[in-house]
Order: structure tokens, then C-alpha cells, then sequence
């Protein structure tokens, strides 16, 4: 492409025969772009609530569900985080760097590269789609929460006075499809959920009659943690060195108190011994046990007697190899949340046969 004399135009007119010629003489302007673009963003950050760092591009939100309180789901809702606010910022000022050398050249030169104006200003269009994206992407479903509602600790008596009548006495396998464990963390300036799927183990115990035999336990899959970013997650696993340490596992040492709420769900605390990366430590587990009915067998496509454990315990990570990272946790005390499906494993029946 060729240069023209600075202030001419195409035809020799000296004025542009279009708007598209026109726009590019006033290359300053071009960073009205990318200012626009980083307010845009700046109001859909403000409109969030969260105020978080990172963007997303698929968020994820927890919504209502009537089984499992809180269900996880993906959308393909756009999440601006501040990075994008200051990329946008860093890019108009890009924008006037590059307009300002632009201007001092064509003076220099007295021509005006016309092909570098349209170049700067498709470029400095660009951010512009990001924001609108987001907006048309909308804000989540409804009634949904950024983050796993807090469970109120549970104060539970200690002693044994509850039942679920509805479930038979047996082992109960963990259904891991409708299974998670979160840790509420605070780290590298973000507030975020640090969710682990992957769980399996069993519970043997007696519903109708908690004083009986009671044992669990449970393990997690350490190399599950989805904190919503790819790239913080992949951290994550590096962090807590999943390759060397697989699981996270849970004991039932003893079952300490159990109080009757409905007809359908007791209160419940228990003790048992927690492992993290090597290391154990005493935990104390309150929340709740509640026994699903037919619908609710029937909308989590189970088969059989079902329960939840909707429990709440608390993490010393003082007592776990993550000591050295004290730096990296604004709280070395963090709270877990879990929401674990139990479904009962039938009976095989018998083989034997009387001899006649």
C-alpha cells in the first residue's frame, strides 16, 4: 500500500469519500476504544459482586436443588475478573503509544500511512467485544450463589436419641456422581471454593438404631480440585503434590451425639481420624443425616435406600505438610463442607441349599 501527501485524500479532493477513510486521520481517538472496552468491564465487575481476580469463561454456579440442597452446575456465562480490567487498561495506553509515534512520524515524513490508521484502530476495536460478550452472556441462573453457602455448626448433645425408620440396617456405599468436598479458601488475593469430587468409601451402621455397629470410611481423590480456574487448579495439584499423595481419607472413630430433627433427618456429630498428604489429625464432624424418599431415589436415579450426610468440620493445616505455606493462607484453620450421598448395597442371595 502507498503513503499519500498528510491531509490529502483518494481523489484528490482533500476530503475523505467515506467514514471508514476519515476515522483513521484522528488516531488518538482510536484509544477512546479500549477505555470504553475497560469501562464496560469495570461495570460488569461491579455488577458481579465478587470482585474477584481471575476471569472465567464458563462459570460455574450452585443452585437450589431439593435432595442435594446446593446443586453444581456449568453455564456458559462469562465471568470478568480484574485481570481483564487491567489488560484493557494496559492496552489504551498501547493505543496512545502507538497513535503518538504514528502522529510524529507522518509529521516527520509529511505522509499519512493510511494502512497503519486502519491498523490501529481495527486493533484497538477488538477489546470492545469482550465486555459486550459478557453482558449477553448473562448473570447465572436465578437464586444461584457464587460459593457453597455456609453450614451453621451444628450443636448436637452427647448422646444417642434419633432415627431414620424409613432405612434398613447395612453397609451403604458413597455415591460419587452426587458427591463433593469444599474448602472455603482465601489465597492469592481471591476468595474461592476448592472443590473435590472423586469421593468413594462406605458407612455400616444401623439407622433405626444409631447405638449399634457403626463404621466408616471415606476417601477423596486429591487430583479432583476444581477451583474454577484451570490454571489456579493446576496449581492446586501441584501444591498439595497429588501424585505423591492420591487421597484425602476419613475414619469414624466414634459416633457422639445423634438428635432427632424431622421424621426424615437427625442431627449428628461424630469424631473420627482425617488424612492430609501423610498426615493425621482429630476432627470433630457436625451436620445432618437425611433419608431420601421415593422422589428423591427416583431424581437422583438411584435404586435403593438412600441417605445424605450434609456435614461441616474444621482443617488444621498447623498439622499437615502444608505448615511451610503459612504465607500462601490468610487462616491456617480452614472449614470443609461436604455433601455425601449414601445408597445401601444390596444382599446377594444366599447360594447355599438345603439338602434334602
Amino acid at each position: 500500500m502507498r503513503a499519500q501527501p498528510l491531509g490529502g485524500s483518494p481523489d484528490g479532493t482533500g476530503e475523505a469519500t467515506d467514514l471508514f477513510l476519515k476515522l483513521p486521520r484522528n488516531a488518538l481517538l482510536a484509544v477512546g476504544l479500549p477505555a470504553v472496552a475497560c469501562s464496560l468491564a469495570l461495570i460488569r465487575w461491579k455488577l458481579q459482586g465478587q470482585e474477584n481476580i481471575f476471569s472465567d469463561v464458563d462459570k460455574s454456579f450452585y443452585i437450589p436443588d431439593p435432595d442435594l440442597l446446593w446443586r453444581y452446575v456449568d453455564t456458559s456465562v462469562f465471568w470478568v475478573g480484574l485481570d481483564l480490567i487491567i489488560l484493557f487498561a494496559l492496552l489504551g495506553l498501547g493505543t496512545l503509544g502507538a497513535a503518538l509515534l504514528l502522529r510524529f512520524l507522518e509529521k516527520k515524513r509529511k505522509f499519512e500511512v493510511r494502512w497503519a490508521h486502519r491498523l490501529l484502530w481495527s486493533l484497538a476495536a477488538v477489546p470492545l467485544v469482550i465486555p459486550c460478550w459478557a453482558f449477553l452472556s448473562g448473570f447465572g441462573p436465578s437464586n444461584a450463589r457464587l460459593t457453597l453457602p455456609q453450614q451453621g455448626t451444628t450443636i448436637v448433645a452427647a448422646e444417642i436419641k434419633g432415627s431414620l425408620p424409613s432405612l434398613p440396617p447395612g453397609e451403604y456405599a458413597v455415591q460419587t456422581a452426587h458427591s463433593s468436598l469444599i474448602a472455603k479458601l482465601h489465597a492469592g488475593g481471591d476468595i474461592f471454593d476448592a472443590r473435590f469430587t472423586g469421593i468413594n468409601g462406605a458407612w455400616r451402621l444401623d439407622p433405626q438404631d444409631f447405638t449399634q455397629f457403626n463404621a466408616a470410611e471415606i476417601n477423596v481423590r486429591t487430583d479432583t480440585i476444581d477451583t474454577g480456574i484451570a490454571l489456579r487448579s493446576k496449581h492446586s495439584r501441584e501444591f498439595l503434590k497429588t501424585q505423591t499423595y492420591e487421597k484425602i481419607s476419613f475414619r469414624l472413630t466414634q459416633l457422639t451425639g445423634i438428635q432427632q430433627k424431622t421424621e426424615h433427618d437427625v442431627f449428628i456429630s461424630a469424631t473420627g481420624q482425617l488424612s492430609i498428604m501423610g498426615e493425621e489429625q482429630e476432627v470433630v464432624a457436625t451436620g445432618t443425616l437425611k433419608a431420601l424418599d421415593a422422589k428423591g431415589i427416583q431424581r437422583l436415579s438411584l435404586r435403593g435406600p438412600s441417605f445424605l450426610l450434609f456435614t461441616t468440620f474444621e482443617v488444621d493445616l498447623n498439622k499437615t505438610p502444608l505448615r511451610s505455606e503459612k504465607e500462601s493462607f490468610d487462616k491456617m484453620v480452614r472449614p470443609l463442607q461436604g455433601t455425601i450421598l449414601f445408597e445401601r448395597i444390596p444382599k446377594l442371595p444366599s447360594t447355599d441349599k438345603k439338602k434334602e
